[in-house]
C-alpha cells in the first residue's frame, strides 16, 4: 500500500535522522493531466501542530520511496497597531478627532475623511484598504516594511465595513481579514420648532 512517512524536523536539524516518523494512508483519487490523460495519484492531509513547527513528509509506495520534503507553516500577516484619525467636512466647524489606538470601527458623518496608521507584525509586499464595498485603495508602505498608512473618505450613509488586505513577502494574505464596522451618518437639515410664543400674536409698535 501506499503511505506517507512524517517526522518533525527538531529545531537542531542535526539530530533530524532520530525523530519518530509516523505513517498514513495515502488516499487515492483520479487527475487529469494537462493533457487530459487521467491519472491515478495519492492524496493526505498534513498539518503543523501550530505555526513554529516544520515538518518534513516522503511518499512510500511498494520498493519505492521519494526524497523528504520540508512542510513549513508561516504565520499570516497581522495588525499589530492600528490608529485612525478622523477629518469632518470642513463646514461643520468640528475639529480633528484621534481614536483609541486600537480602535477601527467608525461612526462619523458623510464627507469625514479617515487616515489610517497600522503596523503590522512582519515585513509585507503590499497592502490594500476596502471600505463601504467600493474598490481596494493602495495604502503606502514604510521603508521598514512594516508600517503603512492610507485614506479614504465616507462618502455615502449605511452601515458597512472597512479592511486592510495584507499580502506578505511570498505573496500569501491573510484569508479572513479583520473587518471593522464603519457607521457613515448623514447630517440631516435641521428641524427649528417655535415653542414660544405658541401661535401667532398681535402686538403694537414698540411692544416687548
Amino acid at each position: 500500500d501506499s503511505v506517507i512517512e512524517i517526522r518533525r524536523v527538531d529545531p537542531d536539524r542535526t539530530r533530524r535522522q532520530r525523530a519518530a516518523v509516523r505513517t498514513q494512508p495515502l488516499r487515492t483519487t483520479s487527475r487529469r493531466d494537462v493533457d487530459g490523460s487521467p491519472r491515478e495519484v495519492g492524496i493526505a492531509l498534513l498539518t503543523p501542530a501550530d505555526e513554529t513547527e516544520a515538518l518534513e513528509f516522503r511518499a512510500r509506495g511498494g520498493d519505492d520511496v521519494t526524497a523528504w520534503f520540508t512542510l513549513r507553516s508561516i504565520p499570516p500577516p497581522l495588525l499589530e497597531s492600528l490608529t485612525l484619525t478622523l477629518h469632518p467636512p470642513a463646514y461643520t466647524g468640528r475639529t480633528t478627532h484621534t481614536l483609541a489606538e486600537g480602535v477601527g470601527d467608525i461612526q462619523a458623518l458623510i464627507g469625514t475623511r479617515v487616515e489610517v496608521l497600522a503596523t503590522i507584525n512582519q515585513r509585507i509586499r503590499e497592502a490594500t484598504l476596502t471600505h463601504a464595498n467600493q474598490s481596494p485603495l493602495p495604502a503606502h508602505l514604510a521603508a521598514d516594511g512594516r508600517t503603512l498608512d492610507a485614506e479614504f473618505t465616507i462618502s455615502s450613509p449605511g452601515v458597512t465595513n472597512w479592511f486592510l488586505t495584507l499580502i506578505d513577502q511570498d505573496g500569501l494574505s491573510t484569508p479572513r481579514p479583520a473587518q471593522f464596522e464603519l457607521r457613515a451618518l448623514a447630517d440631516r437639515v435641521p428641524n427649528v420648532e417655535i415653542v414660544s410664543p405658541p401661535g401667532n400674536i398681535r402686538a403694537t409698535p414698540g411692544a416687548e
